[in-house]
């Protein structure tokens, strides 16, 4: 039992943005599959993911009705995460035209846990004028922020232009941690080596990158620079963000 099971209070403290992303990560695997049940497409979902759009009470019940995640735990925290429409105390009146919610008891992905909180660690410092990635070792982080993480990663941003540019975007101050998955796939948010330069950018293929921070195309001087670090997953920060 994880100290959510124990104390499901604690899902009350988290944001929807994260909540929506243990969602995924412990039912649908990759977002891109969450993406095709509630029909979103994969950069309007990854907004919500990450925070840039808040999840109302409109996008909850879609992503309830079409994939049997309950809105009241989206917007609240409240328990369950899913629901079951089949067995529920009252009959359930989707208001999305769609199959019958997922159960409680569905899930997409081993439910075999590889990272259990130690993760590869960099940080981001300076070479000369430059940004770059430094190897630390590992690191221990909770269980929660690394859970359906086959291969994860923490990145931690010690320069303040790179924390400028982004925490308006994602949740992050000096010395806080980013936790990426080293899988990724199209329209989500991944951090990249472009032309020996750091950024936070969504991925559109091999050769296309929008800065997150600008929503602007990033120019490419040298596609043989091209490096992929990971896909953003979530944030731990001590203390207040502010």
């Amino acid at each position: 039992m994880n100290n959510f099971e124990a104390n499901p209070e604690v899902y009350k403290a988290l944001t929807p943005a994260f909540r929506l992303k243990m969602v995924i990560m412990q039912y649908f695997k990759t977002q891109k599959i969450l993406s095709i049940k509630i029909a979103m497409p994969p950069d309007v979902l990854s907004k919500y993911i990450t925070g840039r759009l808040n999840i109302t009470e409109k996008v909850a019940m879609q992503m309830q009705d079409l994939a049997g995640i309950n809105a009241e735990f989206l917007l609240y925290g409240n328990l369950p995460i899913m629901v079951d429409g089949a067995t529920g105390a009252k009959p359930y009146d989707a208001k999305y035209n769609a199959p019958a919610p997922i159960p409680n008891f569905y899930r997409e992905h081993d439910k075999i846990e590889t990272s259990r909180g130690v993760l590869d660690h960099c940080i981001i410092d300076y070479k000369g004028s430059k940004e770059v990635l430094l190897p630390q070792g590992t690191m221990n982080v909770v269980n929660i922020a690394v859970n359906g993480i086959e291969n994860g990663l923490s990145i931690c941003p010690t320069t303040p232009e790179f924390v400028e540019k982004y925490k308006h975007i994602f949740a992050m101050k000096i010395n806080s941690y980013l936790i990426l998955d080293k899988k990724y796939d199209i329209d989500e948010d991944i951090l990249v080596v472009i032309d020996n330069y750091l950024y936070l950018a969504i991925y559109k293929d091999d050769n296309i990158f929008i800065d997150a921070a600008n929503n602007k195309e990033i120019q490419i001087k040298d596609k043989n620079s091209v490096k992929i670090i990971g896909s953003y997953f979530s944030s731990v920060i001590r203390g207040r963000l502010k």
